[in-house]
């Protein structure tokens, strides 16, 4: 059976896909500098044709710990880099994911500002600040 694509969510940086699947699986494509981020990927060629419209692909970056096979084949596919948060130092997952690492020594620190200053603070209680 063919894939089809339930929900696309169109924002000014980017678009959100969801696959009609028995498991709801959210991919996003992000926008940076003109450059495009992959988030979590599912393969879908005409998602990622849309991101390839939107700019040259800079990168896959993996969030969730069961797409290692998905992401990585995903990033080889386009020659481009594969960034994956390191889930054996994750100590809590809650609203924010607190890993044991130094900020320092992740490639993808860069990317981390911009989503939380473009994505993440927008969201009501996403800055952390408590009124």
């Amino acid at each position: 059976m063919p894939r089809t694509v339930r929900v696309y969510d169109e924002y000014a940086f980017g678009f959100t896909w969801v696959l009609e699947e028995g498991m709801q699986r959210s991919s996003h494509a992000l926008v940076v500098d003109g450059r495009v981020w992959l988030v979590d990927p599912v393969a879908f060629d005409e998602a990622l044709e849309r991101a390839a419209g939107l700019g040259e692909i800079a990168g896959v970056l993996q969030l969730l710990d069961r797409h290692n096979r998905a992401c990585a084949a995903f990033a080889e596919r386009l020659d481009v880099p594969h960034y994956r948060v390191p889930f054996e130092a994750v100590r809590c997952i809650a609203d924010t994911i607190e890993i044991d690492v130094e900020a320092d020594a992740l490639d993808s620190m860069r990317f981390e500002r911009w989503l939380a200053t473009h994505i993440i603070n927008r969201i009501p209680g996403g800055s952390g600040e408590r009124k």
